[in-house]
Protein backbone atom coordinates (compact mmCIF):
# COMPACT_ATOMS: atom_id res chain seq x y z
CA UNK A 1 0.00 0.00 0.00
CA UNK A 2 3.03 2.63 0.66
CA UNK A 3 4.33 1.93 -2.95
CA UNK A 4 0.71 2.64 -4.03
CA UNK A 5 0.46 6.02 -2.16
CA UNK A 6 3.68 6.76 -3.11
CA UNK A 7 3.04 6.51 -6.66
CA UNK A 8 -0.33 8.15 -6.81
CA UNK A 9 1.69 11.18 -5.18
CA UNK A 10 4.36 11.64 -7.89
CA UNK A 11 1.71 11.22 -10.91
CA UNK A 12 -0.52 13.80 -8.89
CA UNK A 13 2.62 16.27 -8.73
CA UNK A 14 3.39 15.28 -12.63
CA UNK A 15 0.04 16.21 -13.57
CA UNK A 16 0.21 19.45 -11.33
CA UNK A 17 3.33 20.42 -13.13
CA UNK A 18 2.05 19.57 -16.49
CA UNK A 19 -0.57 22.47 -15.42
CA UNK A 20 2.06 24.57 -14.97
CA UNK A 21 4.06 24.00 -17.89
CA UNK A 22 0.54 24.62 -19.97
CA UNK A 23 -0.14 28.54 -17.81
CA UNK A 24 3.54 29.35 -19.10
CA UNK A 25 3.18 28.10 -22.61
CA UNK A 26 -0.23 30.01 -22.76
CA UNK A 27 1.00 33.46 -20.82
CA UNK A 28 4.81 33.36 -23.69
CA UNK A 29 1.44 33.37 -26.68
CA UNK A 30 -0.56 35.85 -24.95
CA UNK A 31 2.51 38.21 -23.23
CA UNK A 32 5.81 37.51 -25.12
CA UNK A 33 4.79 37.29 -28.51
CA UNK A 34 1.15 38.79 -28.45
CA UNK A 35 -0.84 35.90 -31.07
CA UNK A 36 -2.74 33.97 -28.55
CA UNK A 37 -5.86 35.23 -30.63
CA UNK A 38 -4.85 35.55 -33.56
CA UNK A 39 -6.25 32.96 -36.45
CA UNK A 40 -9.71 32.76 -34.67
CA UNK A 41 -8.52 31.05 -31.33
CA UNK A 42 -6.24 28.40 -31.99
CA UNK A 43 -7.61 24.63 -31.39
CA UNK A 44 -4.44 23.48 -29.42
CA UNK A 45 -4.46 26.59 -26.92
CA UNK A 46 -8.61 26.38 -26.53
CA UNK A 47 -8.15 22.83 -25.32
CA UNK A 48 -5.28 22.86 -23.24
CA UNK A 49 -4.98 26.50 -21.83
CA UNK A 50 -8.24 27.70 -22.60
CA UNK A 51 -10.25 24.58 -21.03
CA UNK A 52 -7.73 22.54 -19.23
CA UNK A 53 -4.80 23.80 -17.28
CA UNK A 54 -7.04 26.04 -14.49
CA UNK A 55 -9.26 23.44 -13.73
CA UNK A 56 -6.57 21.07 -13.34
CA UNK A 57 -4.49 22.96 -10.71
CA UNK A 58 -7.93 23.07 -8.69
CA UNK A 59 -9.13 19.83 -9.05
CA UNK A 60 -5.62 18.31 -7.23
CA UNK A 61 -5.70 21.38 -4.84
CA UNK A 62 -9.43 19.90 -3.53
CA UNK A 63 -8.35 16.50 -3.76
CA UNK A 64 -6.04 17.65 -0.66
CA UNK A 65 -7.96 19.83 1.16
CA UNK A 66 -11.85 19.12 0.79
CA UNK A 67 -12.84 16.33 2.89
CA UNK A 68 -16.04 15.80 3.42
CA UNK A 69 -17.68 14.88 6.07
CA UNK A 70 -14.96 16.00 8.64
CA UNK A 71 -15.42 16.84 12.10
CA UNK A 72 -15.40 20.55 12.27
CA UNK A 73 -12.77 22.05 14.52
CA UNK A 74 -13.50 24.35 17.51
CA UNK A 75 -13.87 28.09 16.06
CA UNK A 76 -10.38 28.96 17.96
CA UNK A 77 -8.42 26.04 15.45
CA UNK A 78 -10.38 27.33 12.46
CA UNK A 79 -9.15 30.84 12.66
CA UNK A 80 -5.73 29.41 13.39
CA UNK A 81 -5.85 27.47 10.23
CA UNK A 82 -7.30 30.12 8.03
CA UNK A 83 -4.96 32.53 9.22
CA UNK A 84 -2.00 30.03 8.31
CA UNK A 85 -3.62 29.79 4.70
CA UNK A 86 -3.34 33.23 4.75
CA UNK A 87 0.01 33.69 5.43
CA UNK A 88 0.77 30.84 2.48
CA UNK A 89 -1.82 31.45 -0.07
CA UNK A 90 -1.93 35.97 0.25
CA UNK A 91 1.24 37.05 1.68
CA UNK A 92 3.55 35.89 -0.85
CA UNK A 93 1.63 37.03 -4.42
CA UNK A 94 1.22 40.32 -2.48
CA UNK A 95 4.85 40.65 -2.25
CA UNK A 96 5.64 39.17 -5.68
CA UNK A 97 2.98 42.05 -7.09
CA UNK A 98 4.22 44.48 -5.23
CA UNK A 99 8.05 43.71 -6.50
CA UNK A 100 6.53 43.16 -10.33
CA UNK A 101 4.91 46.72 -10.04
CA UNK A 102 8.07 48.43 -8.76
CA UNK A 103 10.48 46.65 -11.63
CA UNK A 104 8.06 46.65 -14.80
CA UNK A 105 6.06 50.05 -13.53
CA UNK A 106 2.82 48.73 -13.29
CA UNK A 107 0.36 50.73 -10.28
CA UNK A 108 -0.50 48.33 -7.34
CA UNK A 109 -3.57 49.49 -6.56
CA UNK A 110 -4.27 49.03 -10.17
CA UNK A 111 -3.31 45.42 -10.24
CA UNK A 112 -5.03 44.90 -7.29
CA UNK A 113 -8.74 45.79 -8.32
CA UNK A 114 -8.17 43.56 -11.40
CA UNK A 115 -9.89 40.17 -11.31
CA UNK A 116 -6.54 38.51 -13.04
CA UNK A 117 -4.35 41.07 -10.05
CA UNK A 118 -1.40 41.66 -12.82
CA UNK A 119 -1.12 37.79 -13.37
CA UNK A 120 -1.09 37.01 -9.68
CA UNK A 121 -4.74 36.01 -8.94
CA UNK A 122 -4.54 32.00 -8.52
CA UNK A 123 -3.57 32.22 -4.66
CA UNK A 124 -6.29 34.73 -3.63
CA UNK A 125 -8.57 32.47 -5.58
CA UNK A 126 -7.42 29.66 -4.19
CA UNK A 127 -7.46 31.18 -0.79
CA UNK A 128 -11.26 31.88 -1.24
CA UNK A 129 -12.63 28.41 -1.77
CA UNK A 130 -9.94 27.58 1.22
CA UNK A 131 -12.40 29.85 3.41
CA UNK A 132 -15.60 28.99 1.68
CA UNK A 133 -14.87 25.25 2.30
CA UNK A 134 -13.95 25.54 5.79
CA UNK A 135 -16.67 27.93 6.87
CA UNK A 136 -19.07 25.86 5.08
CA UNK A 137 -17.89 22.27 6.76
CA UNK A 138 -18.03 24.00 9.83
CA UNK A 139 -21.51 24.57 10.22
CA UNK A 140 -22.37 21.86 8.36
CA UNK A 141 -20.45 19.53 10.78
CA UNK A 142 -22.54 21.28 13.76
CA UNK A 143 -26.21 20.53 11.90
CA UNK A 144 -25.80 17.01 10.55
CA UNK A 145 -23.88 13.66 10.71
CA UNK A 146 -24.33 12.13 7.75
CA UNK A 147 -21.66 12.55 4.98
CA UNK A 148 -24.20 12.68 2.25
CA UNK A 149 -25.45 16.10 3.55
CA UNK A 150 -21.91 17.85 2.87
CA UNK A 151 -21.54 16.06 -0.26
CA UNK A 152 -24.60 17.12 -1.71
CA UNK A 153 -24.27 20.65 -0.31
CA UNK A 154 -20.81 21.68 -1.66
CA UNK A 155 -22.04 20.45 -5.08
CA UNK A 156 -25.18 22.43 -4.68
CA UNK A 157 -22.63 24.86 -3.63
CA UNK A 158 -20.52 24.32 -6.76
CA UNK A 159 -23.27 25.05 -9.18
CA UNK A 160 -24.15 28.87 -7.23
CA UNK A 161 -20.59 29.41 -7.81
CA UNK A 162 -20.39 28.45 -11.48
CA UNK A 163 -23.67 30.59 -12.08
CA UNK A 164 -22.56 33.56 -9.85
CA UNK A 165 -19.41 33.57 -11.84
CA UNK A 166 -21.05 33.99 -15.15
CA UNK A 167 -22.63 36.98 -13.79
CA UNK A 168 -19.08 38.15 -12.48
CA UNK A 169 -18.03 38.00 -16.12
CA UNK A 170 -20.72 40.21 -17.81
CA UNK A 171 -20.67 43.10 -14.85
CA UNK A 172 -17.49 43.31 -13.74
CA UNK A 173 -15.89 45.78 -16.64
CA UNK A 174 -18.50 48.50 -13.98
CA UNK A 175 -18.05 46.91 -11.14
CA UNK A 176 -14.58 47.53 -8.69
CA UNK A 177 -16.26 44.75 -5.96
CA UNK A 178 -16.51 42.47 -8.80
CA UNK A 179 -12.78 42.57 -9.90
CA UNK A 180 -11.20 42.95 -6.46
CA UNK A 181 -12.33 39.67 -5.31
CA UNK A 182 -11.91 38.14 -8.52
CA UNK A 183 -15.46 36.81 -8.20
CA UNK A 184 -15.12 35.60 -12.29
CA UNK A 185 -12.92 32.71 -10.61
CA UNK A 186 -15.58 31.33 -9.03
CA UNK A 187 -16.51 29.36 -12.12
CA UNK A 188 -13.37 27.12 -10.95
CA UNK A 189 -15.15 26.28 -7.41
CA UNK A 190 -17.09 23.24 -8.87
CA UNK A 191 -13.24 21.80 -9.93
CA UNK A 192 -12.26 22.46 -5.89
CA UNK A 193 -15.25 20.26 -5.02
CA UNK A 194 -14.39 17.46 -7.67
CA UNK A 195 -10.88 17.10 -6.30
CA UNK A 196 -12.78 16.20 -2.88
CA UNK A 197 -15.02 14.08 -4.81
CA UNK A 198 -12.70 12.11 -6.50
CA UNK A 199 -10.34 11.38 -2.98
CA UNK A 200 -13.55 10.43 -1.58
CA UNK A 201 -15.21 8.03 -3.76
CA UNK A 202 -11.94 6.60 -4.44
CA UNK A 203 -13.38 3.09 -4.40
CA UNK A 204 -15.81 4.03 -7.03
CA UNK A 205 -13.60 5.69 -9.24
CA UNK A 206 -11.06 2.77 -9.38
CA UNK A 207 -14.25 0.61 -10.34
CA UNK A 208 -14.91 2.47 -13.28
CA UNK A 209 -11.32 2.17 -14.61
CA UNK A 210 -12.08 -1.21 -15.12
CA UNK A 211 -14.99 -0.17 -17.96
CA UNK A 212 -12.83 -0.02 -20.87
CA UNK A 213 -15.40 0.54 -22.92
CA UNK A 214 -16.96 3.55 -20.51
CA UNK A 215 -13.43 5.13 -21.58
CA UNK A 216 -13.48 4.64 -25.05
CA UNK A 217 -17.13 6.80 -25.08
CA UNK A 218 -15.10 9.70 -22.41
CA UNK A 219 -12.94 10.23 -24.55
CA UNK A 220 -14.79 10.30 -28.33
CA UNK A 221 -17.15 12.57 -26.31
CA UNK A 222 -14.26 15.00 -25.48
CA UNK A 223 -12.55 14.86 -28.59
CA UNK A 224 -15.90 15.18 -30.51
CA UNK A 225 -17.13 18.28 -28.40
CA UNK A 226 -13.76 19.76 -28.52
CA UNK A 227 -13.78 19.71 -32.44
CA UNK A 228 -17.57 20.78 -32.54
CA UNK A 229 -16.82 23.67 -30.41
CA UNK A 230 -13.48 24.77 -32.31
CA UNK A 231 -15.04 24.01 -36.07
CA UNK A 232 -18.46 26.09 -34.77
CA UNK A 233 -16.41 29.04 -33.11
CA UNK A 234 -18.07 28.71 -30.07
CA UNK A 235 -15.86 27.23 -27.74
CA UNK A 236 -15.42 29.83 -24.72
CA UNK A 237 -13.43 30.08 -21.12
CA UNK A 238 -14.53 27.06 -19.04
CA UNK A 239 -18.03 28.58 -17.49
CA UNK A 240 -18.63 31.33 -19.34
CA UNK A 241 -21.14 30.24 -21.55
CA UNK A 242 -23.38 27.82 -20.55
CA UNK A 243 -23.17 24.43 -19.07
CA UNK A 244 -22.63 22.46 -21.77
CA UNK A 245 -19.04 23.80 -21.67
CA UNK A 246 -18.35 22.99 -18.34
CA UNK A 247 -19.15 19.79 -18.70
CA UNK A 248 -16.77 19.36 -21.67
CA UNK A 249 -14.03 20.06 -19.52
CA UNK A 250 -15.10 17.73 -17.01
CA UNK A 251 -14.39 15.12 -19.55
CA UNK A 252 -11.51 16.93 -20.70
CA UNK A 253 -10.13 16.68 -17.34
CA UNK A 254 -10.56 13.16 -16.40
CA UNK A 255 -9.31 11.95 -19.70
CA UNK A 256 -5.57 13.91 -18.62
CA UNK A 257 -6.45 12.97 -14.71
CA UNK A 258 -6.72 8.98 -16.39
CA UNK A 259 -4.32 9.36 -18.61
CA UNK A 260 -1.13 10.35 -16.29
CA UNK A 261 -2.65 8.19 -13.18
CA UNK A 262 -2.00 5.24 -15.77
CA UNK A 263 0.94 5.97 -18.17
CA UNK A 264 4.66 5.54 -16.19
CA UNK A 265 6.55 7.62 -19.11
CA UNK A 266 4.32 11.08 -17.59
CA UNK A 267 3.63 10.15 -13.67
CA UNK A 268 6.50 8.24 -12.43
CA UNK A 269 9.96 9.22 -11.29
CA UNK A 270 11.72 6.21 -13.13
CA UNK A 271 11.35 8.18 -16.50
CA UNK A 272 12.75 11.80 -17.18
CA UNK A 273 9.90 13.20 -18.78
CA UNK A 274 8.22 12.06 -15.19
CA UNK A 275 10.82 13.25 -13.33
CA UNK A 276 10.86 16.39 -14.99
CA UNK A 277 7.42 17.18 -14.49
CA UNK A 278 6.97 16.22 -11.16
CA UNK A 279 9.02 18.69 -10.00
CA UNK A 280 7.55 21.29 -11.70
CA UNK A 281 4.55 20.02 -9.66
CA UNK A 282 6.63 20.55 -6.55
CA UNK A 283 7.73 23.94 -7.11
CA UNK A 284 4.74 24.61 -8.92
CA UNK A 285 4.59 27.86 -6.72
CA UNK A 286 7.73 28.83 -7.62
CA UNK A 287 7.11 28.63 -11.55
CA UNK A 288 4.26 30.84 -10.87
CA UNK A 289 5.13 33.59 -9.16
CA UNK A 290 9.14 34.07 -10.86
CA UNK A 291 8.03 33.14 -14.26
CA UNK A 292 6.41 36.80 -15.32
CA UNK A 293 9.40 38.30 -14.67
CA UNK A 294 11.21 36.06 -16.91
CA UNK A 295 8.73 35.91 -19.74
CA UNK A 296 10.92 37.61 -22.76
CA UNK A 297 9.81 40.62 -24.37
CA UNK A 298 11.01 42.40 -27.29
CA UNK A 299 10.23 39.34 -29.64
CA UNK A 300 8.05 41.77 -31.86
CA UNK A 301 10.12 40.29 -34.93
CA UNK A 302 9.16 36.72 -34.55
CA UNK A 303 5.55 37.77 -33.65
CA UNK A 304 5.48 39.60 -37.16
CA UNK A 305 6.63 36.95 -38.71
CA UNK A 306 3.84 34.61 -37.38
CA UNK A 307 1.48 37.22 -37.79
CA UNK A 308 2.27 36.95 -41.90
CA UNK A 309 2.96 33.11 -42.08
CA UNK A 310 0.90 31.79 -39.48
CA UNK A 311 0.91 28.22 -38.41
CA UNK A 312 -0.58 27.98 -35.06
CA UNK A 313 1.03 24.23 -34.33
CA UNK A 314 4.19 25.74 -34.89
CA UNK A 315 3.52 28.56 -32.72
CA UNK A 316 2.51 26.29 -29.95
CA UNK A 317 5.58 24.46 -30.38
CA UNK A 318 7.61 27.39 -30.53
CA UNK A 319 6.17 28.73 -27.22
CA UNK A 320 6.67 25.28 -25.52
CA UNK A 321 10.42 25.54 -26.13
CA UNK A 322 10.51 29.09 -24.77
CA UNK A 323 8.57 28.02 -21.55
CA UNK A 324 10.84 25.04 -20.84
CA UNK A 325 13.82 27.65 -20.48
CA UNK A 326 11.84 30.30 -18.84
CA UNK A 327 10.75 27.16 -16.10
CA UNK A 328 14.70 26.27 -15.64
CA UNK A 329 15.39 29.42 -14.99
CA UNK A 330 12.05 30.01 -12.31
CA UNK A 331 13.90 26.53 -10.64
CA UNK A 332 17.30 27.97 -10.27
CA UNK A 333 15.81 31.46 -8.71
CA UNK A 334 13.42 29.59 -6.77
CA UNK A 335 16.37 27.32 -5.58
CA UNK A 336 18.43 30.27 -4.85
CA UNK A 337 15.22 31.90 -2.70
CA UNK A 338 14.68 28.44 -0.66
CA UNK A 339 18.38 28.68 0.09
CA UNK A 340 16.98 30.91 3.31
CA UNK A 341 14.10 28.93 5.56
CA UNK A 342 12.98 32.97 6.11
CA UNK A 343 12.77 33.40 2.36
CA UNK A 344 11.32 30.44 1.50
CA UNK A 345 8.37 30.77 3.58
CA UNK A 346 7.28 34.27 3.13
CA UNK A 347 8.09 34.48 -0.44
CA UNK A 348 7.55 30.66 -1.72
CA UNK A 349 4.64 29.52 0.68
CA UNK A 350 7.06 26.79 1.89
CA UNK A 351 5.64 24.92 5.05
Amino acid sequence: MAGLSDKRVEYFDALRGFAMLLVVIGHILFFSLNIADQHGHDFLFLVFNRQLELPLFFLISGYFAVKFGSQGSDAKKLLSNIWRKFTLLVIPPLIFMITYGYVFGKDFIDMLFQSYKGGFWFTFTLFQFVLIYEFVQYIISKIFSKRIYSVVLFILLGIVCLAVSVVAIRVEDHNSMVRLFGIRHFQLFPFYICGGLLRYYRGQWERLLKLKYLWGAVILLWIGGCIYSYSSDSMKYIGSSTLYFFLLTCLGVAVFYRLFEVTPLLGASDSSVGRFLTLCGRRSLDIYFIHYFLLPRNLSPITRFFIENPNPYLEYVFASVIALVVIAGCLIAGKILRLSPVSSRILLAAK
